[in-house]
């Protein structure tokens, strides 16, 4: 659910001006391009009044930058951790079912960019950008209560999602990798998915999800190396899983996402920087209990443009219901 994002749009030495722009993408869930978004069933339909408190655990290394500017190579280098806490609350909505979300995250990060003769690095620790959003049920999601959540024959379910991400996170202009972003966002997606099996708590469910998006950014008004506002153009996101229940308590998933846009602007001036990635991974789920489970990933980048950021990552996400 969460994607943290590093700009470096200007940076100025005695060695010249080089336009920089870095993504650092990690996951709530998960924005979100190391298929690292929301996840496989992050939006499956639950009893009416089931609260769900999740704990997440992610680690990437990657490049998040690392084409050349003009005749000058640039490489980069970048490790992140994170753990976020969530909250989850359905309800009923005029018969639909809906829940609410909360997130808090906290994580630590380093790295480092190389520029010829330049090299600029940092690390930082402490709280990332909160979120809070709400699901809908749209189309095959109605409310139930627990008795007819087991009965219910499943099929075709459409929601709408919206999420707001605060800029709660730590963040320093004079450092070019940041846990916060400086600026408030906005996502906006339609979760689309269809069930095959005689219940939702079917030993043999199979599951297609497709989850398009888009991203709307506010200004950052104390961008990295200068300038005094960096805009961002909207992100669209196609987030898919394939899932397969192996038992009553075991799943598996093959997991997809495709990020497009996000190229950012210093002062009104291009930084070049629009984002094409393919990410992908695989995901496994275990119910060790009748309310608790934990959901183990791994992903990576499988193609990109010159200006997309490379890496790979693994997820732990543990909940329990209640």
């Amino acid at each position: 659910m969460l994607s943290f994002y590093s700009n470096c749009p200007m940076f100025r030495s005695r060695w010249g001006l080089l336009s920089l722009a870095v993504f650092v993408l990690c996951v709530l869930g998960g924005s979100r391009a190391h298929a690292q978004q929301d996840g496989a069933r992050a939006y499956f339909l639950a009893p009416e009044g089931t609260r769900i408190m999740a704990l997440y655990g992610a680690y990437q290394t990657g490049r998040p930058l690392d084409f050349p500017i003009g005749s000058t190579p640039v490489n980069s280098k970048l490790s992140v951790g994170v753990g976020m806490l969530a909250y989850t609350q359905s309800f009923s909505l005029a018969g639909h079912y809906a829940t609410a979300l909360a997130v808090l995250p906290v994580g630590s990060l380093g790295g480092s960019v190389t520029a010829g003769p330049l090299k600029v690095q940092n690390s930082s620790s402490g709280l990332g950008d909160a979120q809070i959003g709400m699901m809908v049920g749209l189309y095959g999601m109605p409310a139930l209560k627990p008795q007819d959540y087991i009965k219910h024959q499943p099929g075709l379910s459409v929601g709408a999602l919206a999420i707001v991400s605060m800029p709660t996170g730590k963040y320093n202009r004079n450092e070019i990798f940041n846990l916060g972003t400086n600026r408030w966002s906005l996502k906006l997606g339609l979760p689309i998915s269809y069930a095959i099996g005689q219940s939702l708590v079917d030993p043999a469910l199979v599951t297609f999800e497709l989850i398009p998006s888009i991203y709307f950014f506010t200004a950052n008004h104390a961008p990295f190396g200068g300038g005094n506002r960096l805009t961002s153009d909207p992100a669209l996101q196609l987030e898919g899983h394939v899932t397969r229940n192996l038992t009553r308590t075991v799943w598996v998933s093959a997991d997809a996402v495709y990020q497009f846009g996000a190229g950012t602007k210093t002062d009104g001036v291009s930084n070049n920087d629009r984002r094409n990635v393919l990410g992908l991974g695989a995901s496994l789920g275990w119910s060790f209990t009748s309310t608790s489970s934990l959901i183990l990933s791994y992903s990576g980048i499988a193609l990109r443009n010159s200006t997309g950021p490379s890496g790979q990552g693994v997820r732990a996400i543990l909940t329990t219901a209640f």
